[in-house]
């Protein structure tokens, strides 16, 4: 089954630039930041101890003070947040967190995750 899922996922990869267009047009991708969902980050790289991955604003919302509370500890010197959706990004900007940086997690394609742990060593 997983060999099935790679190849599905692979395959996804090759028209995801025509998915993506087509959201970025109904409003629901960042364009400027449509090159996260591919592992590429304009933002630095910077040594975040803790990460942590919402996939939708209901999980946010519900992790919120869990990071606060992360924030106030002295020991953490940055947490990574990850989200999947343009909703998320906007509640999460509007939070004005102080440690925490947020980026959108990449497509589900075995390659491009290995890139982001890679990247971001979480």
């Amino acid at each position: 089954m997983y060999f099935i899922y790679n190849i599905l996922t692979n395959l996804a990869i090759i028209i995801s630039p025509a998915i993506i267009l087509y959201r970025i047009l109904k409003g629901k991708e960042d364009i400027k930041r449509v090159g996260e969902k591919f592992c590429i980050y304009s933002q630095k790289k910077d040594n975040k101890k803790i990460w942590i991955h919402a996939a939708s604003v209901g999980e946010l919302m519900s992790i919120v003070p869990i990071i606060r509370r992360l924030e106030k500890n002295d020991n953490i010197k940055g947490i990574l947040l990850s989200t999947s959706t343009i909703s998320s990004a906007k509640i999460f900007k509007k939070l004005k967190l102080k440690k925490t940086s947020h980026i959108y997690f990449p497509l589900d394609n075995k390659y491009i995750v290995n890139r982001f742990i890679k990247y971001w060593q979480p």
